[in-house]
C-alpha cells in the first residue's frame, strides 16, 4: 500500500485551533510557533520549500546527510550550514528520497524513490538538536515505481493511482526552529556495492524566509 497521506488539513486545523479567527498563513504560524517555542521576531513571508542534501553512498554502512562539511555541491541548506538560519522556523510535512549512479553528485541524474536493493534495506532516523523525530523509515516506503499509466521503459503497479514516487508524508509533521540541526542518518546492513551510487535526502513543507 502506497504512503499518500496529505498532511495539509491536519496542519492547519492544528495552528487555526491556537486562535480562531486568523485566516493568513503567516499569521497562523507566527502564533503557533510564539505559543509553543517562546516568542521570537519572525519574518513574516512564508515559502514552501525543499531542501535537499545529497552524498556518495557506495562502500559505507552508515552515511549521514544535513551533517558534515558543508557545500554548495551537495547541499541547498538555507544559510550556509547544516543549522537553521535564526527565526526561519520550518515545518517539515514530507521526506522524499532519491538516487542515482554518477561519478559526480553534481552530473547525477536523479530518480525519484530507491531503486538500489541494499539502500531498499536500510533505514532513516532523522534527529533534531539531539532528539529523535523520525526513526528507522525503511527504505522500502521510498518506493521508485511510476504509478498509474504505464511509461514507457518504466515499472507501473497495478491498481496504484498516487504518483508521489519517492515520497514519504508525514501524519506528524516534524518542526525544525531556527538555529536548529536536522540530521539525517541511513544505516545499511551492508555497503551498497554498486560504484558511484548516490543519494539524495529532500526535506518538503513550509517555512518562514527573511528579506
Amino acid at each position: 500500500m502506497a504512503n499518500f497521506k496529505n498532511p495539509t488539513a491536519l496542519l492547519m486545523q492544528r495552528m487555526a485551533s491556537a486562535e480562531k479567527g486568523q485566516g493568513s498563513m503567516a499569521a497562523l504560524m507566527q502564533k503557533f510557533f510564539a505559543d509553543n517555542y517562546g516568542k521570537t521576531d519572525l519574518p513574516k513571508r512564508v515559502a514552501d520549500f525543499a531542501i535537499y542534501d545529497q552524498q556518495l553512498v557506495t562502500g559505507s554502512t552508515t552515511v549521514n546527510f544535513f551533517d558534515g562539511a558543508y557545500s554548495v555541491n551537495r547541499t541547498n541548506f538555507p544559510g550556509g550550514s547544516f543549522v537553521m538560519p535564526q527565526s526561519e522556523h520550518a515545518i517539515i510535512t514530507g521526506i522524499r528520497v532519491l538516487s542515482g549512479v554518477n561519478a559526480t553528485l553534481q552530473s547525477t541524474d536523479w530518480a525519484a524513490g530507491v531503486s538500489d536493493p541494499v539502500v531498499k534495506n536500510g533505514t532513516l532516523t532523522i534527529t533534531s538538536n539531539g532528539d529523535t523525530v523520525a526513526t528507522q523509515i525503511p527504505g522500502t516506503v521510498f518506493r521508485s515505481e511510476l504509478f498509474g499509466n504505464a511509461v514507457a521503459g518504466a515499472a507501473t503497479i497495478a491498481g496504484e493511482t498516487d504518483d508521489n514516487a519517492g515520497f514519504w508524508w508525514l501524519a506528524e509533521p516534524i518542526v525544525l526552529l531556527g538555529q536548529t540541526d536536522i540530521k539525517s542518518r541511513f544505516q545499511f546492513l551492508a555497503a551498497p556495492a554498486v560504484a558511484n551510487t548516490n543519494v539524495r535526502v529532500e526535506l518538503h513543507g513550509i517555512r518562514f524566509i527573511g528579506g
